[in-house]
């Protein structure tokens, strides 16, 4: 992520990309640390707002993955199963 708009290329395409992502139809798991370090408040609640998206909430700060391991797994095989098949496959995670 750009920090004080640096790298200027990757600060002029993040807005757009996360237009998309609010926007699009594609299924979309994201995994909520409770009480979480870095996605927290308005960008928490931001990501909450994007369409076709399923969440779920484990025990973790900073190293989620390492925190809730198990937990993680299986939301994601839960998300996986659930996705319909049509023979392509785009998978997008939020963390």
């Amino acid at each position: 992520m750009p920090v004080d708009e640096k790298p200027a290329d990757v600060h002029e395409i993040v807005p757009g990309y996360a237009q998309w992502l609010t926007n699009n139809s594609i299924p979309k798991p994201f995994v909520n640390a409770d009480p979480g370090v870095i996605l927290t408040g308005a960008q928490r609640e931001l990501r909450r707002t994007w369409a076709n998206q399923q969440d779920v909430t484990v025990k973790g700060t900073h190293f989620v993955q390492e925190d809730s391991p198990a937990q993680i797994g299986q939301a994601i095989a839960r998300f996986l199963a659930d996705l319909p098949y049509d023979g392509r496959a785009i998978i997008l995670f939020a963390v």
